[in-house]
């Protein structure tokens, strides 16, 4: 695995260990009757949990290194993997809410959170990256003006 593997992994764990206490220390008493992610309400986050956690993050991540691999996906469109990483993100959180019970399947309630948040960090995650790359493009940008210059110099 690369480096970029584990510091991915670790962003994304964060994100999902402080998404979950935030939520657990404002909502945990009122969810830890309906979530198995809130079973010390708001008292903390079980070892259980900080381990699905985990694992669901590992998921996301070798998700990533394998619909961002070139060997595999040769010809696929960048905003196609990208697609795809959501969705297969999506899904796999559908899987760990039936599989570690999350909530109830039945819980209209819990569905329609799970769906907001979701989008919500998926629309936050669009929008970070599109600043970045729009920084980016400007730096490059700014560099490639400064290079073209000094080479019509150099010429003349």
């Amino acid at each position: 695995m690369n480096k970029g593997f584990f510091s991915q992994l670790f962003v994304m764990f964060f994100v999902a260990i402080l998404s979950v206490s935030l939520i657990g220390l404002f909502f945990g008493s009122g969810a830890q009757q309906y979530s198995s992610l809130f079973s010390l309400g708001s008292s903390g986050v079980s070892f259980v949990t900080i381990f699905q956690l985990l694992l669901y993050s590992i998921v996301i991540s070798l998700l990533k290194i394998f619909l961002f691999s070139e060997r595999i996906f040769k010809k696929v469109m960048m905003k196609w993997r990208a697609a795809l990483l959501v969705f297969g993100a999506f899904i796999t959180g559908i899987i760990f809410i039936l599989f570690f019970h999350w909530f109830p399947y039945d819980y209209l309630p819990a569905w329609v959170g799970f769906l907001v948040s979701f989008t919500t960090g998926f629309v936050l995650s669009l929008t970070i990256v599109l600043i970045k790359s729009r920084i980016d493009n400007r730096k490059y940008d700014t560099l490639l003006s400064r290079y073209k210059e000094e080479k019509s110099r150099e010429v003349k």
